[in-house]
């Protein structure tokens, strides 16, 4: 988990840059992680203060940085096919 995160949190970082830096809200995306490591389902509320393009950036920082690891065959058993991820990203500069 730390990986993916770190790698959405790295795209995110990138794609808002410093043109958002008087935004503030948050954004919640929720999206089903294949085993494969592709994503699909991916779903963003936000809230009234955050406007679509803010959304989008989120939205567009997990879809980048897949593909994500497979996963471990080990806990393929455990986690089955897709595991339901949910994220927040709080724009507060």
């Amino acid at each position: 988990d730390k990986v993916l995160i770190q790698a959405i949190s790295q795209r995110w970082y990138l794609l808002i840059g410093d043109r958002y830096r008087h935004q503030a809200g948050n954004v919640k995306v929720e999206f089903d992680l294949l085993c494969d490591g592709q994503v699909t389902n991916v779903l963003v509320r936000s809230d009234d203060s955050i406007g679509p393009l803010l959304a989008n950036l989120c939205r567009q920082a997990i879809v980048d940085s897949a593909p994500y690891r497979p996963f471990p065959p080990n806990l393929q058993p455990l986690w089955g096919d897709n595991r339901h991820i949910k994220i927040t990203f709080q724009y507060s500069f």
